[in-house]
């Protein structure tokens, strides 16, 4: 099994091995090997990609976008301004909350939603509620760490059948093997990111 899959649940533990979708992917890579040096870039991007990431969804169309022009963008491991501040706000709002301390938070929003919004939406503290908010709490936490990868939403391109180049989205343009490997991988990746997350 190729290193590719180690974000993958079930690499470490070799379940995958024996995943016939891997199986197939993997060689469809051996029949394009070698790999250029952006070929291998956009799979490494798909290594890191994380199902649970709070932007997953835009982060499985730029690797998308990535796959259609054969260029990997360039990846700079920061996350823009805007987003680490409202992630911040999230994560202290939703503390508070636990705390029954909304009034410390008074004045922070994420997005167009206040504080007060958010607690209003979330309701009644109860201690299921306040467990539950806690892990959310964990995961936000993981998003604003740095030393976390990104913790990325489903593409349905784990095909790897006969049929699999009617599945790919138009997007990706004219239907290469390379393309074909991509986006099988990027598809197989995250089934078993979603598959494991709710395991």
């Amino acid at each position: 099994m190729k290193d590719w899959w180690q974000n993958c649940a079930g690499y470490h533990d070799g379940t995958l091995v024996t995943d016939a979708a891997v199986i197939a992917i993997d060689a469809m890579e051996e029949r394009i090997a070698p790999l250029d040096e952006q070929t291998a870039a956009i799979r490494g991007r798909i290594g890191r990609f994380e199902a649970c990431y709070h932007e997953a969804d835009k982060e499985a169309e730029s690797i998308v976008r990535a796959i259609a022009s054969g260029q990997a963008p360039a990846e700079s491991g920061e996350r823009p301004a805007q987003r680490k501040t409202e992630l911040e706000n999230c994560r202290d709002i939703l503390s508070a909350w636990c705390d029954d301390a909304s009034e410390k938070v008074a004045q922070k929003s994420v997005g167009k939603a206040s504080a007060e919004d958010v607690a209003t939406f979330i309701g009644k503290r109860t201690p299921l509620k306040v467990w539950q908010v806690r892990r959310i709490v964990e995961r936000v936490e993981q998003a604003l760490d740095p030393a976390c990868r990104y913790h990325n939403m489903a593409l349905d391109m784990a095909d790897t059948g006969e049929h699999a180049d009617a599945r790919l989205p138009a997007s990706l343009g004219g239907r290469t093997p390379v393309k074909r490997w991509l986006a099988g991988s990027l598809g197989k990746t995250i089934e078993l990111q979603l598959e494991s997350s709710w395991a």
